[in-house]
């Protein structure tokens, strides 16, 4: 074998071995890219089965925020009844303390002519026992 064969030869062998290294390397990327691939596959599921999560509790967080709402409405709207049957309250106590203001002024004639009479009777004794 000439010295050319053998170089020729030796070439060979080497694009043969290198090959297999770059067979055994494409192999083992293909592996890590099917891993990687997987592992992608996974969170996006994930991130899907999140935003499935997100919508319902979203959905959840307005139902109760409707519900939240109404009852404070309810709320206002009672208490605008209280309010009215306090002012209708109030207008009757105004009429009692008129009314009471009509007695007081009325005791205060009563007492009045009263005190006029006793005078008057007062004067009358006097006048007899003279």
């Amino acid at each position: 074998m000439t010295e050319e064969q053998k170089d020729t030869r030796r070439l060979a062998i080497e694009a043969l071995e290198t090959a297999r290294e770059a067979r055994v390397l494409a192999v083992a990327a293909s592996k890590e890219v099917g891993d990687v691939s997987a592992q992608l596959r996974g969170h996006i599921t994930v991130l899907h089965a999140l935003r499935e999560t997100q919508l319902e509790q979203g959905a959840r967080l307005d139902r109760l925020e409707r519900k939240v709402d109404e009852g404070f409405a309810r709320v206002d709207a009672r208490f605008e009844q209280v309010d009215l049957r306090f002012e209708q309250v109030d207008a009757r106590f105004e009429q009692v303390d008129r009314r009471f203001e009509q007695v007081d002024a009325r005791f205060e004639q009563v007492v009045d002519q009263m005190n006029a009479r006793f005078d008057q009777l007062t004067a009358l004794i006097k006048s007899s026992k003279r």
